[in-house]
């Protein structure tokens, strides 16, 4: 700024502040639109500053299987066909014995059965929804991922038949050639197989010659819905025929074929066909296809991707198999653990470990699908549910993450760091990200009729673990700029995007919901309240500061005039403070309108402060209050006092 003349009148204009807070640079260093802090703000049809809407509670009782009673640890969106009216949103809180919720087509909670218990944290639990199922991958007492299929929480696939016994039956002459038997279970529904098992170990058996028939009986079956079971036959334990397709009620076949003849019946699959899928830790969906990253069984490979077959390569629950060899391994045991997987950005799927990231391309070969490329070796994820896709401001697809140094951005332009006017929430000095969170290390969504990213994460002071999200920051997409939100919603364990209106059809436009702040509540934010669910929250702006006559000089700041949107019965608080803090002054000016105007200039004449060599300015509540407000612009009037002696 050019040095003014002493004593000679000056306008200073704040017209906009749209570039965002900037907590980390020198004060002096930050650009004309930068500010210090910008809290419980946007720029929602504001240059200056916007306050935030608030959030209103979500009813949450049930028809059946009792209340939510922990704190709603994992927030879901599914859509069972192509119809967003007939959204469901799926809640899970952190009970002893987790409770599993379902809202869909109306405003009551039911609770789905599940064939199995969560045994792991529910705030740890992932989804995906493909082909009207929608995928769930938790810890639970068997190696399996899980899947809702309208009806149940079931496991996916049908578990690997075991080795059926083969004896003698009856009397007669039935030829003694060995022969080898084996079986697998299938679902059917109106006559077709829906689902089946991967084959069991195969038996070879000789009949003595005296029999009528081999009596093939099967083994104890796993209790998965099957609801058939096929009997497969060769003459060489190579190729298998299924030479009949039993009701599970039925626990035995009496094969009186001649070995010769099993090749008039249809071959079987090969074996690993049916593979079934393990306990992901993570899932995305490509390509019609189900990915699953990692593994809550210790035994099993953590830093491998598996795929799921085709859907409607063999039309029997393709997406809940695993073909023969359909995986790639990431480095295992090195730069730390799986921590997400998300796409398609730009034609490809991405991988993420504690400091590293993976790019599979599609190749379009069936039986090797993927291509894949390490990204970096030194950047990586914290959470899966701090990955989002998203937008960058061209409107290109783009992948948001929290690091362990803070927000990056993954798109057209690559990797990007775009954190750096909020280091002082995430690298200290004395309060850093958690990373050792003993629950929630961080979780982010995508607000997508604003252009926001709303990035929660765990702070600790250094060397303390943590627990759960205390901080809350909002990237505005198409300004580049951070601002921070404070109250109850920056709290939150879990977040999910869900239907503006909730009602038997639910609405197209997606507002967040938070979950995790306090039991049995799940929060919808963003909203026309000027509350959290009840508590007021302080919403300011706080600039950079000015050296007005330039480094060297005092200056003294007169009146000042407001530009803003009227608000009945809102009062608006102006602070200056000069040198940092050594002193500060308040006025404050009403945003009720005279008429019908929609906008006012008001002046501010009883803020003034004299003998400033920098001059800063906090614009907005004096304090935590219900309201709402949006400003354009502030101007004040100063003049030099003199040159510093």
């Amino acid at each position: 700024m050019a040095q003014a003349q002493a004593n000679q009148k000056q306008r200073m204009v704040i017209g906009d502040l749209r570039k965002g807070r900037n907590g980390q640079d020198p004060p002096f260093s930050l650009q004309e639109q930068e500010c210090i802090e910008a809290l419980n703000v946007d720029w929602w049809n504001a240059t200056l500053a916007h306050k935030r809407g608030g959030a209103d509670a979500l009813p949450l009782t049930f028809s059946a299987g009792g209340p939510f009673t922990g704190k709603i640890s994992f927030l879901g969106r599914h859509v069972p066909g192509t119809d967003e009216g007939a959204a469901e949103l799926w809640a899970i809180d952190d009970a002893a014995t987790p409770v599993v919720g379902r809202l869909a087509g109306a405003t009551t909670w039911t609770a789905p059965t599940l064939k199995d218990n969560l045994t792991g944290n529910p705030w740890e639990v992932t989804s995906a929804s493909i082909n009207g199922h929608f995928f769930l991958a938790y810890a639970s007492g068997v190696d399996r991922l899980h899947v809702w299929d309208g009806t149940t929480v079931r496991r996916t696939g049908l578990a690997q038949a075991q080795a059926p016994t083969v004896a003698d039956q009856g009397g007669g002459a039935y030829a003694a050639t060995q022969r080898w038997y084996r079986i697998r279970w299938t679902v059917q529904s109106g006559g077709i197989t829906v689902r089946r098992s991967d084959t069991g170990t195969s038996v070879a058996f000789t009949p003595s010659g005296g029999g009528a028939a081999a009596r093939v009986t099967i083994p104890a079956v796993a209790n998965e819905g099957e609801t058939h079971w096929e009997l497969e036959a060769s003459s060489d334990n190579v190729t298998f025929y299924v030479i009949a397709t039993t009701a599970i009620g039925t626990t035995f076949y009496d094969d009186t074929n001649t070995v010769d003849t099993y090749s008039n019946f249809n071959a079987s699959s090969a074996a690993g066909t049916y593979t079934v899928q393990k306990s992901y830790k993570y899932l995305a969906v490509d390509q019609n296809r189900v990915l699953g990253f990692g593994s809550w069984q210790t035994s099993d490979k953590q830093n491998r991707i598996e795929f799921s077959g085709l859907i409607g390569s063999t039309n029997v629950a393709d997406e809940e198999r695993v073909p023969l060899n359909n995986y790639v391994d990431l480095d295992e045991n090195d730069s730390g653990s799986a921590t997400g997987l998300v796409g398609p950005v730009l034609g490809a799927f991405y991988a993420f470990k504690t400091r590293q990231v993976w790019k599979l391309v599609p190749t379009g070969v069936s039986t090797a699908p993927y291509s894949v490329f390490p990204l970096s070796k030194v950047i990586g994820a914290v959470s899966h549910h701090s990955i989002k896709v998203a937008e960058d401001e061209t409107g290109n697809p783009s992948i948001y993450f929290m690091s362990v140094r803070g927000p990056y951005r993954l798109g057209a332009r690559g990797l990007e760091y775009i954190g750096l006017p909020v280091e002082d929430l995430i690298l200290g000095p004395t309060s850093t990200i958690a990373l050792a969170a003993a629950k929630v290390v961080a979780h982010s969504i995508y607000y997508a009729d604003k252009k926001q990213v709303w990035m929660w994460f765990a702070t600790a002071s250094p060397g303390s673990a943590g627990t759960d999200p205390t901080t809350k920051i909002v990237w505005d997409v198409k300004r580049a700029a951070w601002s921070r939100h404070s109250g109850p919603t920056a709290a939150m364990r879990c977040s999910v995007m869900f239907a503006n209106t909730v009602a038997a059809s639910m609405s197209r436009d997606l507002k967040p919901y938070v979950g995790g702040q306090a039991s049995n509540k799940i929060l919808k934010c963003d909203t026309s309240s000027t509350t959290d669910d009840g508590t007021t929250f302080q919403a300011y702006v706080l600039s950079k500061p000015f050296a007005l006559g330039g480094l060297g000089a005092y200056a003294t700041v007169g009146q000042g005039t407001l530009y803003a949107q009227v608000a009945s019965g809102v009062t608006i608080t102006q602070t200056l403070i000069r040198d940092f803090g050594l002193e500060s002054t308040t006025a404050t000016v009403s945003l009720t309108p005279q008429a019908s105007e929609t906008r006012i200039q008001r002046l501010i004449d009883s803020g003034h402060m004299g003998s400033c060599w920098a001059i800063q300015v906090q614009l907005g509540d004096a304090s935590a209050i219900a309201n709402a407000w949006a400003i354009d612009a502030l101007t004040f009037e100063y003049r030099i006092d003199q040159d510093f002696a």
